[in-house]
């Protein structure tokens, strides 16, 4: 690790977080971030790497970077991709001001007085005083004003940034301290095969049988040349639509025509091919393969065996219900599952933290992130407190919270999905735990507003990023806690550069021109639709005082559990440690228990067959050409990743270019879903 390659990740970070919002919601040009192989930093690196660097290293040998500077750059870029959309800002500025503007329009939430449930610190000033903060925020300044960022209402938004801020940086010091500590278990103990990072590797690498090698494999450049061509045919079709096109998306309305009211028949008549999923499932073991192809197709036989069987497994995304209880049931099956199997490393990492181990016999462990760790999950228990949450909850909440990036990153690790969403949510999980007596109104108001801050859409959040960013800089021997520091300092930097340009954006052009209303209308909406909920059941049952005066150790003593969430969550805290055993007790077992953690998912449903077809290539190639025909197909595969993420890159910069020149939007194309 150098000095220039922190300052190139910084500039990237900066970068990333200035530009990528307004890119990918207010122009719709392709995305750069919209997974965890975001294609302006993988795309990039493959353009630096195939061209750039030889070209440096041919003027000037120490101008090109070696693989250490490019790991690091590449890992600090990926950090930042975790904070201007998705990952937080497209969550987080909607949450503290969309339900002032929808108080106002809904008369149900003021007959209910659904806000006075809320903190006032945690939302924007909705005094008629302050009216143009939220109105300006919606429509924007016009398109013949020219804003400043002084011209920002920023008196209006002191409070929730004083109260979220705080929250907002102690959760990503215990993002970044709990990939520490599951960064050795998983990849030295467990030999995780962390495909998005093996992928990077074989790219940055030097030396025998690295990137001397792929670089220079005709199939590398095969793989590379095909994905390629397959664009270019697609993306001319896409601007000229009288030209030819390779169809990658087959639809058999056959089956919705036979069965039309079938949800069996809605997931089975429709066939997606994502080539880097094709890819990527040739890199993993044969049953985490084949888990994922089928995942779908099996949530679509159970989900409608239970419709005929008059079960109802429906979910709300707020309250849960179904799917969702059940999948939370599996990320905690699947979380006690990685306590058990790496308890003498994290037992020791403990012993280390209280100092009850000898120095020298410490080395390997990871003292310093669990100290970290359990510092900021108390200091994030204590503030929720602060802002009128009982500590009981409020410590469940961060650890519920925090098990949404736990199982997320296990995902991407151990399979390499790189879309992935969790499909579940911590008030979903209290409310049935508690109910909504216990927990009271101001609870779940809480509660909503957490999930809308800190969960609602992980499928680009920090951990998994570092975790796949850990193991790439330790291939090339940097280490963790160096790329530890390095990201909590490109994280605050990357707010500190996107929260302005996010807010000078909205006030200028106002949020209703990120045409995408899922996250800053829809959310906010269902969010606080629950608590307006909560306050009538109460209301109808005579309880809504009490619950309002309830100390904490009161609200433990009337916990009321939903009855079907017991079930849902217990069935999938079974299902993970039974599909384990399974596993180890038969080593011909073809499943793994991923299924029950990603099935019902629209990123499952849209890739699912792309990786089931990977797998039937991968099997197909080791079967008829053993070992060595599998290594060759893998340097094939990692040129069809490359190519696709560079005609990712190629194909958004022609798209800016068309549209700075012309003012017009470039024909939609979309290569990654």
């Amino acid at each position: 690790m150098t000095f220039r390659s922190v300052i190139l990740g910084l500039l990237a970070a900066a970068f990333i977080a200035g530009v990528t919002y307004y890119n990918d919601y207010i122009l719709y040009l392709p995305r750069m971030v919209g997974s965890f192989i975001p294609p302006i930093v993988l795309g990039g690196m493959v353009l630096f790497v195939l061209a750039c660097n030889p070209l440096l290293s041919r003027i000037r040998g120490h101008w090109a970077l070696r693989p250490n500077e490019l790991a690091v750059s590449l890992v600090l870029a990926c950090i930042a991709c975790s904070v201007p959309t998705d990952g937080l800002l497209r969550s987080f500025i909607p949450a503290t001001i969309m339900p002032v503007h929808l108080n106002r329009i809904t008369p149900g939430w003021q007959k209910d007085h659904v806000l006075d449930y809320v903190s006032p610190a945690l939302l924007v000033s909705g005094d008629d005083k302050d009216r143009a903060a939220v109105d300006d925020w919606l429509t924007g300044a016009g398109p013949n004003q020219h804003l400043s960022l002084w011209d920002i209402p920023w008196a209006q938004w002191r409070l929730p940034f004083l109260a979220w801020l705080p929250l907002i940086g102690l959760f990503a010091v215990a993002i970044i301290a709990l990939a520490l500590i599951v960064h050795r278990q998983w990849s030295h103990h467990e030999r995780l095969r962390y495909p998005i990072a093996d992928f990077v590797t074989s790219l940055l690498a030097q030396g025998p049988g690295a990137t001397a090698s792929v670089s220079r494999n005709k199939l590398f450049w095969y793989g590379l040349a095909t994905v390629v061509i397959l664009h270019v045919v697609n993306g001319l079709h896409a601007w000229y639509p009288e030209s030819i096109d390779i169809p990658l998306d087959f639809t058999f309305p056959a089956f919705t025509q036979q069965w039309p009211d079938s949800y069996l028949a809605e997931h089975l008549s429709r066939f997606l091919i994502v080539p880097t999923a094709v890819a990527f499932s040739f890199f993993l073991a044969t049953d985490v393969g084949l888990s994922l192809g089928i995942a779908q197709l099996l949530y679509a036989i159970a989900f409608s065996v239970l419709l005929k069987a008059g079960i109802n497994p429906q979910t709300s995304i707020m309250t849960g219900g179904g799917f969702s209880w059940q999948i939370f049931g599996s990320y905690l099956g699947m979380a006690l599952a990685l306590l058990y199997n790496g308890r003498r490393y994290y037992l020791q990492s403990l012993k280390a933290a209280a100092c009850l181990r000898p120095a020298a016999a410490s080395e390997g462990l990871a003292a310093w992130p669990v100290r970290i760790f359990i510092a900021s999950v108390a200091a994030m228990t204590l503030w929720l407190s602060g802002l009128g949450l009982s500590w009981p909850i409020a410590l469940m909440a961060v650890v519920l919270s925090l098990l949404v990036y736990l199982g997320i990153s296990r995902i991407v690790a151990e399979t390499g999905l790189f879309w992935c969403q969790a499909f579940w949510f911590p008030s979903a999980v209290l409310i049935g735990l508690f109910g909504y007596e216990a927990l009271g109104p101001s609870a779940v108001a809480l509660l909503c507003m957490l999930n809308l801050v800190l969960t609602l859409n992980p499928r680009v959040g920090l951990m998994p990023f570092l975790v796949n960013g850990l193991k790439i800089t330790e291939s090339v021997s940097v280490k963790p806690a160096r790329i530890g520091w390095l990201s909590g300092v490109t994280y605050a930097a990357a707010l500190a550069v996107a929260l302005p340009v996010f807010l000078w954006i909205n006030y200028s052009l106002g949020i209703q021109s990120d045409g995408n209303n899922w996250s800053w209308r829809l959310m906010p909406q269902e969010a606080f639709d629950t608590v307006a909920r909560a306050v009538t059941t109460l209301k109808l049952s005579d309880r809504l005082d009490q619950s309002v005066s309830f100390t904490s150790w009161q609200r433990l003593m009337h916990i009321q559990p939903d009855a079907s969430f017991l079930w849902w969550a217990g069935i999938g805290l079974a299902l993970v440690p039974v599909f384990v055993f399974l596993r180890l007790r038969w080593p011909w077992w073809p499943l793994h228990p991923v299924i029950f953690m990603i099935w019902g998912g629209h990123s499952i449903r849209m890739l699912g067959y792309s990786f089931l077809l990977g797998w039937a290539i991968k099997v197909l190639v080791t079967r008829l050409g053993g070992a060595k025909s599998y290594h060759q197909g893998k340097i094939f595969m990692v040129g069809i990743i490359a190519g696709e993420l560079l005609s990712c890159l190629v194909y958004a910069i022609i798209g800016g270019i068309y549209r700075h020149v012309t003012g017009f939007m470039p024909p939609h194309y979309s290569i990654l879903p």
